[in-house]
């Protein structure tokens, strides 16, 4: 475990692997009591943590690193400490708010004559209407 600067934000993450220009990491605040522990114990048994977590399977039966696929995140390193956080590739560009990436194109207008009225569903009053009331559909 330790201490990254991700995004301009000091995080506590468990490194899984560690490249020249790269982190995959778990952060630590996206884990309950018991994932913690559980990773804990992983970390003490030595060696890559990806390659424990490939091995490991949990007390519940899971494999430890289909369990915590959804956490795990990856950060491009500027230095030895710091970096930015790449988003995963089923991820939406809106979930990366410190990105300023203006490349992104916004989808096109509907051009065509024909557009769509939605009709506004009628609201219905308060409460539930009286017994000899007549519904007007």
């Amino acid at each position: 475990m330790e201490d990254l600067r991700i995004n301009k934000r000091l995080q506590r993450v468990f490194v899984l692997k560690r490249s020249e220009d790269s982190v995959v990491y778990i952060p630590v605040k996206a884990l309950t009591r018991v994932d913690y522990d559980r990773l804990v114990a992983i970390e003490k048994k030595g060696g890559e943590m990806l390659a424990q977590m490939r091995k490991e399977t949990l007390d519940n039966g899971r494999n430890a690193l289909a369990l915590y696929d959804h956490i795990i995140q990856v950060v491009r390193l500027n230095d030895e400490k710091t970096g930015t956080r790449l988003p995963k590739p089923d991820e939406p560009q809106a979930a990366m708010p410190e990105q300023t990436d203006n490349s992104v194109t916004p989808p096109p207008a509907q051009t065509t004559g024909e557009t769509k009225t939605q009709e506004t569903p009628k609201k219905r009053g308060r409460g539930r209407p009286p017994k000899n009331a007549t519904t007007s559909e």
